[in-house]
């Protein structure tokens, strides 16, 4: 039985690195920071916060489902495979509540965080449309 689980880890560990290596597929040509290279502009501190938003978006888009559904199939496979076992039947369960909670917690996480660059004037709110997405326009003072 150890076996079978050991194989049916790594199989999954598998096919998640796949999927992980063919997400920049899927990413901008742009990169991460659309600023200093050649035939763009300079890097300023709004390009910061977009960099952050980028790798944000990325985990939440690719990395937090993949690892939810992990963990759902996991705890489903604990419980169905328990056979009457209480003990494991309990552990499937605990499994389940661990990734919803988790799922809670990350997304709840993006929620403070945008509230942080709203208050900070670096996401502006427009109702409830696209009101994660970085429009900044960040003037520094002159330094003396």
């Amino acid at each position: 039985m150890s076996k079978i689980l050991v194989f049916g880890v790594i199989a999954i560990e598998v096919f998640g690195t796949l999927v992980l290596l063919a997400a920049p597929e899927t990413a901008q040509a742009q990169g991460l920071i659309p600023c200093g290279g050649e035939a763009q502009p300079p890097c300023t501190l709004c390009h910061v916060f977009a960099l952050l938003h980028n790798i944000i978006e990325f985990i939440l888009v690719i990395v937090v489902p993949i690892i939810a559904a992990f963990l759902f199939a996991w705890g489903g496979f604990v419980w169905l495979s328990s056979m009457g076992n209480p003990s494991r039947v309990k552990q499937g369960q605990q499994i389940l509540l661990a990734a919803v909670v988790g799922i809670l917690i990350v997304y709840s996480a993006w929620l403070f965080i945008n509230l942080l660059l709203t208050s900070l004037g670096v996401v502006t709110f427009g109702g409830t449309g696209n009101w994660w997405e970085i429009d900044c326009e960040i003037v520094l003072p002159p330094s003396p």
